[in-house]
């Protein structure tokens, strides 16, 4: 059995799975040359997921019923048949999870990139880095459902931190509710969905109203959110995973009602999603807190007893790590071993991107703050190598040495040219070879949430109403990440641009998702700058130069254009639909930009692209043939790959549906 079709009732190990599909019937089927989409196969999963649903009987029980159709099944042939059916369904979900959310993890989260991660260390001053082979074949073309199984694995070895067991009923509600939460996240690509291409015509929107359609997606979300409230007291990884993944699924919403553009960016605020995420976020910095105050009381209960009253030393990096590698709880003798330890670190590394990210797009403060996701803040087994041996005080008075934080700031120029993860940096173009490609987009990662973090910094200090210098430093500090990527990965992502249809499908994925994250931060701070101009927050002088240069407008119109340029590779791929066959599901493979997890970032970003656009396009230029080279026919041709992508994105969001529509009849207004 191939990765893609990693069997889950293996990695979720629930106690009593009887409930639920069974999923191991299928394990010698040849999924790769199975056609999932196909129209008959979508009416029957329509059919299956109508008639069944999950249901509460108890507190701390998920279970799954099944409601008989009029007809019924009678026969035992007829059960086995719907059992098939019913499995085949829900795998079919699980490789769209594997192909989308896995797939992105890959790039975004591992040992390579994550500043928690004991892989990152240093070696006589020198940053070094430790990749395992385990990474780079997650790379490849066979991928395994890495961070849900790691997650699963963890929960059952982390009693240490949550202090108790789970209980059996515990265990496979958590099981269920990630399994619940799985299949809503991978029913937003239904086959189901609208399949009318890049068309903007009004009927498009009407024809996405089927009723079926819709009772299946509202189903399948509403049990996911009902699952998550239900095991909400349940202290388990697995359950906060999932309201991660949950915090990625879009609520279907109703087609009919068309805001104007400004109403469309408050539907995107009252979006509910990110109130999951922030549950999550919550949990794993509790889950942090105790771990590390564990680690550190045991550490100091292990140096007392090694060192006599006078000769006792404090060393600052003995609060980052345990005794030995291995974190065993007393009372139960569990142990949290290395694997797991850098799971969690993983773990909470995603929590703080994804929360960074989210509080720079809804301009709140974010859940963990620098000071609580400094280095220092994060006890590990192997981080003792990323503090100099030289933070050491003398507990006896004599000999202290100078304390400082420096080096230690996740915020600071850890990801840059000067940071230890920085200094990997090369300027790599394309063509390269493909674990070049996979490095230098792995590394650009963080820089990426570096630059969102910045930018919520500058949102802080105009909320707090900051003096002139602070808000001038904020404005250098988003600057300084805003250059060093144009002049490192940016490069390198203009390469993939000229030459996306040579790139291996996976590296397509990965760097328009990553590029389309990237050029919205961009125009967050070209809007953050806006504010602080418009309410002189900065200098004067600064602000003077500022409006002379035009560099508000100038940030917008680049990464607007950057990312209608991104549409057009995408949409190049859907214009050979049927799909392409590059090894991923059918759903996604259509257009690169399908396989983003987290649809929500990337409508924000092309709806924010095409709304700038729009505004440069003449209303009065467009009664006569036009050059390509006009700046207003090229803002209009812009805006409709914008407008394409949203429609594009329409057949698995209703709120890029909406999007694709709003842009369409303002650009139809100015252009008729």
């Amino acid at each position: 059995m191939t990765p893609v079709t990693e069997n889950f009732d293996h990695i979720f190990n629930a106690h009593d799975t009887s409930s639920m599909p069974s999923l191991g019937v299928l394990q010698d089927l040849d999924y790769e040359n199975k056609n999932w989409s196909s129209p008959n196969f979508a009416k029957n999963a329509a059919e299956l997921c109508l008639s069944e649903k999950w249901h509460i009987d108890s507190p701390r029980r998920l279970c799954y019923s099944k409601e008989r159709s009029s007809s019924g099944l009678q026969s035992s042939s007829h059960t086995l048949t719907a059992e098939f059916s019913r499995s085949a369904f829900t795998e079919n979900f699980f490789r769209i999870y594997h192909d989308s959310m896995e797939n992105a993890l890959s790039c975004w989260l591992n040992e390579r990139n994550c500043p928690y991660s004991g892989f990152i260390g240093r070696r006589h001053g020198n940053k070094s880095m430790l990749l395992s082979d385990a990474i780079e074949s997650e790379w490849g073309p066979n991928w395994s459902n890495r961070i849900c199984a790691r997650v699963c694995r963890l929960d059952r070895t982390s009693v240490s931190i949550r202090g108790r067991k789970l209980t059996a009923i515990e265990e496979q509600a958590a099981s269920q509710t990630l399994q619940t939460v799985i299949i809503a996240f991978a029913a937003q690509w239904s086959p189901q969905r609208n399949q009318s291409g890049a068309s903007t015509d009004s009927g498009a929107l009407q024809g996405r109203n089927d009723s079926t359609n819709i009772s299946i997606i509202n189903n399948l979300w509403n049990q996911a959110r009902q699952a998550l409230n239900s095991t909400a007291d349940i202290p388990s990884f697995r359950i906060t995973f999932a309201n991660i993944v949950f915090s990625l699924t879009q609520k279907p919403l109703n087609v009919h009602q068309m805001p104007e553009l400004a109403g469309l960016y408050k539907l995107f605020d009252a979006d509910p999603s990110h109130l999951f995420l922030e549950t999550a976020v919550r949990q794993l910095f509790s889950y942090r807190f105790k771990l590390t105050k564990s680690l550190r009381q045991r550490n100091f209960q292990y140096k007392d007893k090694r060192a006599g009253p006078n000769q006792r030393r404090f060393n600052h990096s003995e609060l980052s790590r345990p005794s030995s590698g291995l974190c065993r709880d007393e009372a139960t003798g569990n142990v949290l071993n290395a694997e797991d330890e850098e799971t969690f670190n993983l773990l909470f590394w995603l929590g703080i991107m994804f929360d960074t990210l989210t509080a720079a797009m809804h301009q709140r403060p974010p859940i963990i703050s620098d000071e609580d996701s400094k280095l220092s803040c994060v006890t590990t087994s192997q981080h003792h190598s990323l503090i100099p041996n030289e933070f050491e005080i003398d507990l006896d008075g004599m000999d202290f040495g100078e304390y400082t934080t420096e080096g230690m700031d996740v915020w600071g120029n850890l990801f840059l040219g000067d940071g230890r993860i920085g200094q990997q940096v090369r300027n790599v173009t394309w063509p390269c070879t493909y674990k070049e490609a996979a490095e230098i987009l792995s590394d650009a990662a963080p820089v990426k949430v570096l630059l969102f973090r910045r930018v919520g910094r500058l949102q802080t200090l105009i909320y707090r109403g900051a003096g002139p210098e602070c808000v001038e430093e904020g404005i250098r500090d988003a600057f300084e990440v805003y250059g060093q990527w144009n002049t490192t990965y940016g490069r390198f992502i203009i390469d993939c641009i000229a030459h996306h249809d040579k790139i291996p499908a996976r590296i397509q994925s990965w760097y328009i998702i990553l590029a389309a994250h990237w050029h919205l931060g961009a125009i967050l701070l070209a809007d953050t700058l806006e504010d602080v101009d418009r309410a002189h927050l900065g200098h004067e002088t600064n602000r003077e130069s500022r409006l002379r240069s035009d560099v508000i407008a100038v940030l917008r119109h680049e990464n607007a254009a950057a990312i209608s340029d991104i549409a057009q590779c995408s949409l190049r791929g859907e214009a050979q639909y049927p799909p392409r066959n590059q090894g991923f599901h059918d759903d996604i493979d259509r257009a690169a930009f399908l396989a983003e997890p987290w649809t929500a970032v990337l409508i924000r970003s092309l709806t924010c692209a095409g709304s700038i656009l729009l505004r440069k396009v003449d209303i009065s230029s467009h009664s006569i043939h036009l050059p390509q080279n006009d700046p207003s026919e090229d803002a209009r041709r812009r805006c409709m790959l914008c407008i394409d992508a949203l429609q594009c994105l329409g057949d698995k969001s209703d709120m890029a549906a909406l999007a694709a529509q709003t842009l369409s009849d303002g650009l139809r207004c100015k252009t008729q």
